[in-house]
């Protein structure tokens, strides 16, 4: 299972309107990738690979 900081640290960390505060507040984006996780439809490596790729994009 993926932890929560994991998920966050992936997805949000490429997010342009991700600001990291100690509330922690979830878009809709995160809780629709966290359902496809826990459904076996998404796995860690996936996320990983489209957070390099939009990494990339934004060099």
């Amino acid at each position: 299972m993926i932890s929560k900081k994991e998920l966050i640290g992936v997805v949000c960390g490429v997010c342009d309107f991700y600001k990291k505060t100690d509330e922690q507040l979830e878009c809709g984006a995160l809780k629709i990738i966290r359902i496809l996780i826990e459904k076996g439809k998404l796995n860690m490596e996936d996320l990983s690979f489209a957070a390099e790729k939009i990494s990339a994009i934004k060099k």
